[in-house]
């Protein structure tokens, strides 16, 4: 190589492409170090580098973390930043894209002296430079456009690439590795804060990052010869081979949670904190050779992008501590929840306690169960990825023990909107009953709950079985007899068991009232309300009957139906004063 393409500072004008093929001659003395810097002056003579590295031979790539480069080795460096030890070897021949951060980027190639009979000195090093000085207000896929604009943070001081963010409710957040969207320097640690500070009254903050297109994230995995063709998310141990990664922590005080860890590319599945902080750590191992699968559309690094998402106080969508919930019936009779509306790291469960009156059982139904599945299948991830299990006190067996959401059991119709056939309430098997007032429902996460995505929304009610709820257990459940003797006035209403009403009740039911007074006395009954579904009437409606049917709609419903009794010597002169009147209810 001859010493006029080292030691030089080069320039250019935006809108024109230079080149420079690099080549060591066997004559060459070593060690040997060439220093190339290239300055966008301003201007049309560019704001931004852009490098192109191909065709590179230099030495023989060894190692990702330990001695990578013993035959030399290539290094980028930024104006204003401090000196990164990382380093780029082997050889390749494609297209590896360097975007700078500065208008001023120095690359040093390396080729060392022989120290060792072990050590290979390969002199046959070339390497072609293809450079371009770009303007910032070109560069949209960094910083957006002009109208759409990307935060991508405020950087700290005398740092190499972190960042904080605040106010992402406001702004177009986008958390990004250096450079990109071109390589990513080698051994640094980069750490992204995302804090949400202003927070609505009786709300709480959120904070999120995800990726949900192709084509944004790519961080290497594994070795050039074994990549994939295709990009997926890699977890955990799969990224050790070469120990790039993005790890994901929740922040609470002092403490910090990791959320998801991982490498490879394609879609990132959604990971929200519990609170109102994230923190992202990106780190790089210190050598590598220069390739990235050329993937059609994909960018060496990543890019995520940043939500902030406010749920009620005191709401079951978040646990800040352990996820652990209690409902109670002294609170509300019914009701309904969903999932965590936040992150949970592998082997994490969530726990809800349900504890009734002693006179009351749990009927549990699901309306929406479903889990998409964010990653390949991996020989080290478990069989099972959720565990659904609810199990009752003092029950020798669970309700349901279930690996994911199959075969549990769920009432889809309840799902219907309005105008919809949802009166037939869910029946035994798309629903649970516990014989006591307690139970447990435990959600295990046995991988992050990020990748397992478990969706579900839940119904609860808590339904009184004492001594009343025994007329289950006869031929007439709801029959009534009333008699002036033992109460003058009084209200009558449909039966307070709501088992009866086919909730592992009876499929037909008919409740039959009989009001009676003294020969001497009459009957007065004032309807308060009365609501019907679903109901036919034989003959047309009358004073003493009355049903309603919405139109498009089959099936059974209830009518209410009412008899009068003459008592012997009493003239037909008033027919709304009777001393014995018959009201029965058909469902």
């Amino acid at each position: 190589m001859t010493s006029k393409p080292c030691n030089v500072t080069y320039y250019g004008e935006v809108g024109k492409s230079y080149e420079l093929d690099l080549r060591l001659s066997a004559s060459a003395k070593l060690p040997f170090t060439c220093h190339l810097t290239f300055v966008a002056a301003g201007d049309i003579y560019g704001e931004l580098v852009q490098l192109v590295f191909r065709d590179v031979t230099l030495g023989t790539f060894r190692s990702h973390h330990v001695f990578g480069c013993p035959g030399g080795s290539i290094t980028v460096d930024e104006a204003m930043r401090p000196h990164i030890e990382g380093y780029w070897c082997g050889g390749s021949n494609l297209h590896n894209v360097y975007y700078s951060e500065t208008n001023t980027v120095s690359v040093t190639i390396h080729v060392p002296e022989k120290s060792s009979s072990l050590m290979t000195v390969d002199k046959d090093f070339r390497t072609r430079v293809l450079y371009k000085f770009l303007l910032e207000a070109k560069a949209v896929v960094r910083y957006g456009t002009w109208d759409s604009a990307k935060y991508l943070g405020f950087a700290r001081p005398n740092s190499i690439c972190d960042k904080i963010f605040d106010s992402c409710d406001r702004r177009k957040c986008r958390i990004q590795s250096p450079n990109y969207p071109g390589m990513y320097p080698r051994n640094i640690t980069c750490q992204y804060i995302i804090r949400q500070a202003t927070v609505p009254y009786g709300r709480h903050a959120l904070v999120s990052v995800g990726q949900p297109n192709n084509g944004h994230v790519h961080i290497r995995h594994t070795d050039a010869a074994e990549c994939d063709k295709t990009l997926q998310l890699r977890l955990d141990s799969e990224c050790d081979v070469v120990g790039d990664t993005l790890n994901i922590y929740e922040i609470s005080g002092e403490k910090r949670r990791l959320l998801l860890r991982f490498c490879g590319g394609g879609i990132v599945p959604r990971v929200t904190s519990s609170g109102a902080e994230l923190l992202l750590v990106f780190q790089t191992s210190a050598f590598d050779n220069m390739y990235f699968d050329p993937s059609p559309g994909t960018h060496p690094g990543f890019e995520l992008d940043v939500g902030v998402a406010f749920v009620p106080k005191n709401s079951y969508l978040y646990a800040e501590d352990k996820c652990m919930f209690t409902i109670s019936s002294f609170e509300a009779a019914k009701g309904f929840f969903e999932n965590v509306a936040h992150s949970l790291p592998s082997d994490s469960k969530c726990i809800y306690e349900f504890i009734g009156r002693s006179d009351e059982v749990i009927w549990l139904h699901f309306t929406r169960l479903k889990s998409t599945y964010n990653q390949p299948k991996s020989r080290d991830a478990p069989h099972c990825r959720t565990r659904i299990t609810l199990s009752e006190e003092g029950a020798e067996e669970p309700l349901e023990s279930s690996c994911g959401h199959m075969g549990v059991r769920v009432c889809h119709r309840e799902q219907l909107g309005p105008g919809r056939n949802r009166t037939r309430p869910c029946g035994e098997s798309e629903s649970y009953l516990t014989q006591g007032p307690k139970a447990t429902l435990t959600i295990h996460y046995l991988l992050p709950s990020a990748v397992a995505n478990l969706e579900f929304r839940l119904h609860y009610e808590f339904v009184y079985s004492g001594p009343k709820a025994e007329a289950l257990n006869i031929q007439h459940p709801c029959d009534k007899l009333i008699t002036s003797e033992r109460s003058k006035k009084g209200m009558i209403q449909s039966p307070a068991n709501n088992l009866l009403y086919g909730k592992f009740g009876e499929t037909s039911l008919q409740c039959k009232y009989r009001l009676r007074g003294k020969p001497n006395e009459a009957v007065r009954v004032t309807f308060i309300s009365f609501t019907a579904h679903n109901s036919t009437c034989h003959g047309g409606e009358s004073p003493l009957q009355a049903c309603g049917r919405p139109h498009r709609l089959e099936g059974r419903g209830s009518r209410l139906e009412g008899k009068r009794f003459l008592p012997l010597g009493i003239k037909k002169t008033n027919k709304n004063l009777l001393s014995a009147i018959s009201l029965t209810v058909l469902m």
